[in-house]
This record gives C-alpha cells, structure tokens and sequence, in this order.
C-alpha cells in the first residue's frame, strides 16, 4: 500500500514518501524482496528504526530485503534526502508546577529542516532516570513545539528531555535544572 503523508504546509508536488509491505508471518517465515522504482534519496525501514541500503536491479529500480520472519509488515519509508540529526530546543530551568517548554525539528544532510512527516518519541525524566511523560508527536519541516508540566512537588535537579526520531534512531538529550519547591 501507499499512504501519502505530506505535511499539510508542504508544496503540491512534494512526492508521498511510505510504502507499507504487508505479509504472512503469521503462516510462515518470509523473506522476501520488494522491488520499487528508484526515487535517490534515503529509504528506512519504520519498525526496525533504521536506514535501508537498495540494491539496484537490472531494470534500475530499487530492491529492498523484507524479513518477515519476526513481524507481520514493514514499513519503508522514502525521503529526498538523509536524515542527519534531530534538533531541540528546551527551557533550561522548571519548577514550581510551572511549564517547560521544547521544540523539537528533524533535520536532513543538508541542515534543513526533513521535508516529511517523521515520527518523534519525546519523553522528559527525573534525576533518578524515571520516565514522568512521553510525547509522539509527527514533526514536518515546521518543526513541533509543546510544554512538560514538571510538578511542583518533583525532585529538584537536573531533569532531561530527550528526543529521538523513530526512523533512524538519532536523537539529542538536553538537561533542564528544576528549582526545589517554594516553602508554603
């Protein structure tokens, strides 16, 4: 199948960029070969969280390897170019209950902004390493900007947001320091 998912601020001609193949692993181990016209640019691979190498066929276009044999489809996903790095943006001190701020953009090879929907975990975490909220927002080239609450009873420290785009897995980590609560 081909879903399009162009951002809704992108231009009319942006190409959809996933293609989902779907097989029986249910039934039996498979793998096989999906074989697409070749578009350049990068391809990666949703579930597995990393970039995929094409071979190139005899007739030009791509083939791409689908192991079936753990999961019941894959997901490639075609971008016109690499994807070098996720950038974030976050307010460097919280506390008293009050909101902190992020904004998170994923950036390709040539350090502009993914012309694409690409899916982004976002999870803030106490000084102790504990997971207090997760976000997965769809990031296009505009870049996604929100809040973490931080309560006005959490552990006063170092807290850190970290960002990790789910297609080849790179992500960035900043540290926010919160201020021990306000006597009553």
């Amino acid at each position: 199948w081909d879903f399009p998912t162009r951002p809704p601020d992108a231009p009319p001609d942006m190409p959809r960029n996933v293609v989902v193949w779907l097989g029986q692993a249910y039934t039996w181990p498979v793998r096989t070969d999906v074989t697409v016209p070749a578009t350049g640019g990068a391809v990666y691979e949703l579930i597995a969280g990393q970039r995929v190498s094409p071979q190139t066929a005899a007739d030009g276009r791509w083939v791409l390897p689908a192991d079936l044999t753990t999961v019941e489809g894959r997901v490639f996903v075609f971008l016109p170019r690499a994807i070098a790095g996720v950038d974030l943006a976050a307010s460097p001190q919280a506390g008293d209950g009050r909101p902190s701020g992020w904004r998170v953009r994923v950036v390709d090879d040539a350090g502009q902004p993914v012309s694409a929907l690409v899916p982004v975990r976002v999870e803030l975490i106490d000084p102790r390493g504990v997971s207090k909220a997760v976000r997965y927002p769809a990031v296009g080239p505009a870049g996604v900007e929100e809040t973490f609450r931080i309560p006005a009873t959490g552990l006063a420290g170092q807290w850190r947001i970290h960002a990790g785009e789910l297609l080849s897995g790179l992500g960035v980590e900043k540290t926010i320091t919160v201020a021990a609560p306000s006597p009553a």
